[in-house]
């Protein structure tokens, strides 16, 4: 994140299936910088989204976190909430994390 310590805003998380298959929904984010590199969490800005992205999530949830900018960042969803709006977010990785 180049020094910032901190960013709070707009973003889509968009799941591939492949070329010309999509599902994006807008999100917003707050990111902050920690020991580890970065934490996120955030939450679907339309309810509407909600069962797509849960079906989504549970099939795989590598999703890539797409800024305004459309640079992007591949994350892994986790620890959505009671009603699965909101959540976690970490950078993929290849390898298993240790835990």
């Amino acid at each position: 994140m180049g020094g910032v310590d901190a960013y709070r805003g707009s973003a889509w998380l968009d799941w591939w299936t492949n070329s010309s298959l999509r599902f994006s929904t807008e999100v917003t984010v707050v990111i902050s910088t920690s020991e580890a590199g970065w934490e996120a969490t955030g939450r679907l800005v339309e309810d509407d989204d909600l069962q797509g992205f849960e079906i989504l999530r549970d099939l795989d949830p590598l999703f890539s976190l797409r800024f305004a900018d459309d640079s992007t960042i591949p994350v892994t969803v986790f620890s959505l909430d009671n009603n699965g709006a909101g959540f976690t977010l970490r950078e993929y990785r290849d390898e298993p994390e240790d835990d």
